[in-house]
């Protein structure tokens, strides 16, 4: 688990998730044929039994 005040994460929890994702990044095409970054060096975890919405 990372902690959202100082940004570390938890040794005990490392390599226990079911959903890892780390630095991802989602870019589109916008009708003018521009790149529009609609995410950006995002990470997130999932835990085995979490549900995330």
């Amino acid at each position: 688990m990372k902690d959202v005040s100082t940004g570390t994460q938890h040794a005990s929890d490392r390599g226990t998730y079911a959903i890892e994702l780390r630095n991802a990044t989602k870019r589109f095409l916008t009708p003018t044929g521009q790149a529009y970054t609609a995410i950006r060096d995002i990470n997130l975890s999932v835990a085995p039994g979490e549900f995330v919405a």
